[in-house]
Parts: structure tokens; C-alpha cells; sequence
């Protein structure tokens, strides 16, 4: 006998079958996008505080002599640097936490050097002197603070070139 069509069996099993590899699918999909974001999170937290310890490096590697009046070895680290400016001026750069913000100072100008929307948790700053040179040991810990938290540890040592 030669029928058209097909079961209700059948047809329960094509709807199974259907829907679990449309859920395998959506959960994929579903996961992907919230991998996306936390990347995308992570990428710009690195970028907002890659960004602050590269210009504390940056004015480190400048600088002639740490400053005594400088705070190191507790958290929060305050870092004074003896440095001179393009014209030849000797001065003073102060990089600082002020109320979850890294900032710098210098010439009498406060400057973030961290987006908003980070909170610096904690900056550490270690002197390390050999018989040659001065460096710096810098740990710095920040916190996204927009939607679910997401925290990074940054570390850099550091040595003054003008201290050789």
C-alpha cells in the first residue's frame, strides 16, 4: 500500500530533531556574542591602562633622578621624578592615584591619564638600585567599572637612563 505523506512519528521526530539543532545553534551564537564583548571589554581595559603606564614609562626613562619627597614601596604609590623639560628647565613630574584615577603632574597642570570609566584599585611603585643604575618596579591594577566586573594587573620595571 502506497501512502502520501507522513506520520505523525515521523513528523514528531523531524520537530525534535529541528529543534535541538536549533538550540545547539542559538546557545553557539548566544555565546559567541557575549565572547565578543568580553573581549572587546578586556581589549579597551588594556588599552586605557597600557596607555597610563606607557607615559609613566616614557617620563621615567627621561628622567634624571627620583625625587625624595616620593612615596614608593606602600599602595597607592605617589612617584615624583627630577626631570627637564625640552627648553632645558629643570622640573618635577608627579604621577599620582587621586580617587581611583591615575594622574600626572607637572607644571603646576593635572593630567588623567586613565579613562573614566577604569578605576585604578592599585599602584605600586618599587625603586631598585644596583651598582650601576636606578630602576622601577610598577605594578598597576585597574577595574572596568561599566557593567559585570573585569579587573587587570599590569607590571613594569623601569630603568632611569639618566641614572647611568
Amino acid at each position: 500500500i502506497k501512502t502520501k505523506g507522513f506520520t505523525l512519528i515521523e513528523a514528531i521526530i523531524v520537530i525534535a530533531l529541528v529543534a535541538v539543532i536549533l538550540t545547539v545553534v542559538s546557545s553557539t551564537l548566544v555565546l559567541m556574542v557575549k565572547s565578543f564583548g568580553s573581549i572587546s571589554r578586556t581589549r579597551t581595559l588594556v588599552s586605557g591602562t597600557g596607555g597610563a603606564l606607557e607615559r609613566l614609562a616614557r617620563e621615567v626613562r627621561q628622567a634624571k633622578n627620583i625625587n625624595a619627597g616620593s612615596v614608593l614601596g606602600i599602595d597607592p604609590s605617589t612617584l615624583i621624578l627630577d626631570t627637564t623639560t625640552e627648553a632645558g628647565v629643570d622640573t618635577t613630574v608627579t604621577f599620582r592615584v587621586v580617587s581611583g584615577t591615575l594622574v600626572l603632574q607637572q607644571a603646576g597642570v593635572t593630567a588623567s591619564l586613565t579613562p573614566s570609566y577604569l578605576t585604578i584599585e592599585s599602584f605600586l611603585v618599587k625603586q631598585l638600585n644596583t651598582s650601576v643604575s636606578k630602576a622601577l618596579k610598577v605594578d598597576l591594577a585597574a577595574t572596568d567599572n561599566r557593567g559585570e566586573e573585569l579587573e587587570i594587573l599590569l607590571h613594569d620595571t623601569i630603568i632611569l637612563r639618566g641614572s647611568y
